[in-house]
């Protein structure tokens, strides 16, 4: 008996993890279950006991929008390349004027969710895919000008319009740190009706930049 609480003993031992953190956000938004093992190093997806949990593959990074847990807001998982977490996925660019704009994002799936219920909620902030705006000029977004820069993209859905936010912390990942006091420029923008896209992609056309995603379009006009 006292081997087998011993045993007990040594496996919890060796599995660390902050309670408040057991459930996190990978780069789509999906909500995941994870264990840590710090006697490995590795991190596991927890899924029903009967079935042997999945490795996290190397250089995968998760997030918690709600953990307060000092340190544990981003886990990178196992890097491979410790500067993995500043790649984007995709990533457009074009010339609107003699304005050079490039847009990197992480492009997150629909997976039969809808707006509003619990996905991309109304009046909370939305970090538009991880997105980070360039302009390589000062241009003029929706007659406001935006100054030459890297920005942090984010949005507010709301049922009419939605806010467009360029924050001059380029460097963030999600709305963990999102700090309202950095903000540049503020818009509104009317959504509207688009084919359906599953993965979110922005576009870059002479009249401005558009985010489709599901049936809608966010288009926002630059010059």
């Amino acid at each position: 008996m006292k081997k087998l609480i011993f045993i007990a003993f040594l496996f919890f031992a060796g599995q660390a993890y902050c309670q408040e953190c057991k459930y996190l956000l990978d780069a789509e938004g999906q909500r995941h279950k994870i264990i840590y093992f710090k006697n490995t190093g590795d991190y596991y997806f927890c899924g029903d006991p009967a079935t042997p949990r999945k490795k996290i593959a190397p250089g995968e990074t998760f997030i918690d929008q709600d953990c307060d847990c000092p340190g544990k807001k981003t886990i990178h998982i196992n890097p491979i390349n410790p500067t993995a977490l500043n790649r984007y996925r995709d990533s457009v660019s074009g010339i609107i004027g003699d304005a050079a704009i490039k847009i990197r994002y992480n492009s997150q799936t629909v997976k039969g969710r809808k707006i509003g219920a619990g996905f991309l909620p109304y009046d909370k902030i939305w970090s538009a895919g991880s997105t980070k705006f360039t302009a390589g000029r000062d241009i003029i977004v929706e007659n406001k000008k935006l100054p030459a820069g890297t920005y942090s993209l984010f949005m507010i859905p709301k049922e009419g319009e939605w806010i467009v936010i360029f924050n001059r912390v380029s460097r963030q990942w999600g709305t963990l740190d999102y700090d309202e006091s950095k903000d540049q420029l503020r818009i509104m923008v009317k959504p509207e009706k688009a084919a359906f896209h599953e993965k979110l992609i922005y576009k870059v056309n002479k009249n401005g930049v558009s985010l489709f995603w599901d049936n809608f379009e966010i288009p926002i006009s630059v010059k």
